[in-house]
């Protein structure tokens, strides 16, 4: 992984117009998301008093996600932004997780609320499917604290309900090869991850693994400054499992 990065919509024309994609433009389509596909129910930190659950529901029909906040109560003490985020929140923790992290604008005192994440007509395959985003988060900018610039206000656990919307990636190690010559790790007899070595390029290691460039962007969707970087780093690990993309 390199390193973090937050991702504000609404700020980026450009990066919001890329955001979860619910069909992507892989020369594989992968299944349709429909109804209400994540849920979340909100816990406290940093003293806060605020409650709420979230329900993240995808529409075909405009190819969008929306992050609905229901039932808020508790009045926020400052400016409250929403986010959802790459890292899990630790229990305990007060400052904002790291990863990719999606802006999605602030929050009123409103107790049923709407935040939209638009398609991506050009979209990358790694945003095929959102589940990869671990938790939704409430921050506040604050300095001087140890944090950096963002306090935890709130968090909740994401629980998704998409399967595998990608049936037809099938990882299985051809062999070391020029191009892909780095360590394959293993986990309970299953393919993990790759560890990427000098010489190494995207095309040589999809090869070497029987899957496609942008099946390997699908199972990396928090790598860094983008998903869809087709440059790779000498040391960068990259999943090749997707129960742990």
């Amino acid at each position: 992984m390199r390193a973090n990065r937050r991702v504000w919509l609404g700020t980026v024309a450009a990066v919001a117009v890329a955001v979860l994609a619910l069909s992507g433009c892989s020369s594989n389509s992968p299944k349709t998301l429909s109804g209400v596909v994540g849920t979340g129910t909100l816990q406290p930190a940093a003293g806060s008093v605020m409650s709420a659950r979230f329900e993240i529901v995808a529409d075909p029909s405009s190819k969008a996600l929306v992050v609905k906040l229901v039932g808020l109560k508790g009045k926020p003490k400052s400016e409250i932004d929403l986010n959802l985020s790459s890292q899990r929140v630790a229990a305990g923790d007060s400052c904002a997780p790291g990863g990719i992290t999606l802006g999605l604008g602030r929050i009123s005192s409103k107790p049923n609320q709407s935040f939209s994440l638009p398609t991506a007509t050009a979209g990358g395959p790694s945003w095929q499917n959102p589940s990869f985003l671990r938790d939704a988060t409430l921050t506040e900018e604050k300095l001087g604290t140890n944090c950096g610039s963002y306090l935890l206000a709130a968090y909740a656990p994401l629980k998704w309900t998409i399967g595998d919307i990608r049936p037809d990636i099938k990882v299985s190690d051809g062999g070391s090869r020029v191009g892909a010559r780095g360590t394959v790790i293993e986990e309970n007899g299953a393919l993990r991850s790759y560890t990427v070595v000098a010489g190494d390029n995207f095309s040589s290691i999809g090869e070497r693994f029987h899957i496609t460039v942008d099946d390997i962007y699908y199972l990396n969707p928090a790598r860094s400054p983008s998903p869809e970087d087709p440059n790779v780093e000498i040391g960068e690990v990259l999943n090749l499992s997707k129960a742990h993309r």
